[in-house]
């Protein structure tokens, strides 16, 4: 929908800007809270905005496919947190990784089709 629609649902819920990063992708209590301008000032209506219902994820994975197979993954988040230790890595365990591999190249093999060619994906 667009920034207008949205503004005008009364439901929190999780609003992300759809192309482009021009305001916080987060929950917000009503889209009458969405910002009435982002780095580059006034936010016109036009603007695709994807609203969805809130979820938790338990654990978030970020998979870099590439010509419709995994590249490579890493956790990401566990329960809406970062995973990141103190060095500087990000930490699952052995079976987290392979269930999260396995859904991204599931994911990777149903949707390669519609996916350009090197692309981001959340699991």
């Amino acid at each position: 929908m667009t920034l207008g629609e949205a503004r005008h649902l009364p439901e929190r819920a999780f609003y992300k800007p759809s192309d482009d990063k021009c305001f916080q992708a987060k929950v917000y209590d009503s889209g009458a809270q969405l910002p009435q301008a982002g780095d580059r000032g006034a936010l016109p209506p036009e603007v695709p905005v994807l609203v969805s219902e809130i979820v938790q994820w338990d654990l978030e994975f970020r998979s870099f496919l590439l010509e419709g197979k995994v590249a490579t993954l890493s956790p990401y988040l566990r329960r809406g947190e970062r995973v990141e230790t103190a060095e500087g890595e990000f930490v699952a365990t052995d079976e987290e990784f392979a269930d999260a591999e396995e859904f991204a190249t599931k994911v990777a093999s149903e949707a390669r089709a519609t996916l350009p060619p090197g692309v981001v994906v959340d699991v």
